[in-house]
């Protein structure tokens, strides 16, 4: 589940632009963020989007700035295993 969550997360970064420090976008922005405790969708389908996001900050493909913005880094991805 998280592979494929790990792929969606990448997607949703490339449609938003997030792909440079300079485009760096909040993670609720793009809805990857983790959802509210009692928020409807909670008690639906499990989102491993938040998880997937922690997995690829870990191994560098995704980069965080100082102001908690998100980007990705499309050189790092390539050096990785990770096919989208």
């Amino acid at each position: 589940m998280i592979k494929r969550a790990v792929k969606h997360v990448i997607k949703i970064m490339r449609k938003n632009g997030a792909i440079n420090e300079t485009n760096a976008k909040l993670a609720k922005d793009m809805g990857i963020a983790n959802l509210p405790l009692f928020s409807l969708q909670r008690f639906g389908r499990r989102d491993w989007k938040p998880k997937a996001l922690e997995v690829l900050i870990h191994v560098g493909v995704v980069k965080t700035t100082e102001d908690y913005r998100i980007f990705l880094d499309e050189a790092r991805l390539l050096q990785t295993k990770i096919q989208v």
